[in-house]
């Protein structure tokens, strides 16, 4: 029952793998479905059903913390987790994250050195790190360092297939969101996602290239898929790469957003107001500012005052 949850989340009968999932839980209660279940409702802001759920399998990674924009509670949290519930590479990866979604770049930078340097004592491990550190160079204005790292992980990946071989394309398309050159970007990620079957997850940087490049419509395609994209493992192909991790839920509150702006860009100022008034409902109780929570303020202001007139 749970791997027929996550065929039918694969094809996006997100209402048919709930049930499956559930179906699941009612033959063991302490099943791991329970996990995929407790994402679905945290995409719903349903965080009392999604805590029942991680209660019944013993996961306790802050998820529901992260959802809500309470990144510091978070932080605190995860660096209490023993490594049975979290890898240090995972909890690095997490940290990383928490750094660049709270603007703490010098942080990001020095956890993305860290994860490089544990992951480089892995001889079987081709990429160790080296997507965090030029995402977290370019971050800090490091673009020189940044670029020199992205040529070095291209050259040890040219050749290969599959995932670990998109990682210097993806990487490569990152680097160029961060820097606002989009039509590079674009270009990267179609790279990446001609390697990927076409049922992949969608990804937060993509869809601001398509937005930014005026593929509205594209754009806003990708960005509802993300709102409610299932936090599975079993249905994520790039969840090692920067801002893709499975525990980090961010994407898809910042979907809506997007989606906001993407609406605005259309003169759909209904459909604007309600997902910028979504974005701030999830993150109300945020413990971090961003420039996102400022806009989406400033911007309903503004669509309201076009309404009036």
């Amino acid at each position: 029952y749970d791997t027929k949850g996550d065929l039918y989340a694969w094809f996006r009968d997100y209402d048919s793998s709930r049930a499956a999932y559930q179906k699941a839980v009612s033959l063991r209660t302490d099943f791991f479905s329970n996990e995929k279940l407790g994402g679905f409702s945290i995409l719903r802001s349903d965080y009392s059903n999604a805590e029942r759920n991680f209660i019944a399998c013993d996961f306790e990674i802050p998820f529901i913390e992260v959802h809500r924009g309470q990144i510091k509670n978070a932080e605190q949290k995860l660096s209490k987790l023993p490594e049975s519930q979290i890898t240090e590479r995972a909890k690095l990866r997490m940290l990383i994250n928490y750094s660049y979604e709270s603007g703490q770049y010098s942080e990001m930078l020095k956890l993305a050195r860290q994860l490089s340097a544990e992951l480089h004592r892995d001889p079987t491990d081709k990429i160790y790190g080296r997507d965090y550190l030029a995402w977290a160079l370019i971050k800090n204005g490091k673009s020189s360092e940044a670029h020199s790292v992205l040529s070095s992980l291209e050259n040890d990946v040219s050749g290969i297939s599959g995932v670990l071989g998109v990682t210097a394309d993806y990487t490569s398309a990152l680097i160029s969101v961060e820097k606002g050159k989009n039509k590079p970007a674009l270009e990267r990620f179609k790279k990446v996602i001609q390697d990927l079957p076409p049922n992949h997850e969608p990804n937060i940087f993509y869809s601001i290239a398509l937005l930014r490049a005026g593929q509205t419509s594209e754009a806003i395609s990708q960005l509802q898929e993300l709102a409610y994209w299932p936090a599975n493992s079993d249905v994520y192909i790039l969840s090692d790469l920067p801002g893709t991790d499975l525990d980090w839920p961010v994407p898809a509150v910042k979907a809506h957003y997007w989606l906001g702006i993407a609406y605005a860009e259309q003169g759909n100022k209904e459909k604007a107001i309600a997902e910028f008034k979504e974005f701030l409902e999830i993150w109300k109780d945020a413990d971090f500012t961003s420039q996102e929570l400022k806009d989406a303020k400033v911007q309903i202001q503004k669509l309201k005052g076009v309404a009036a007139k």
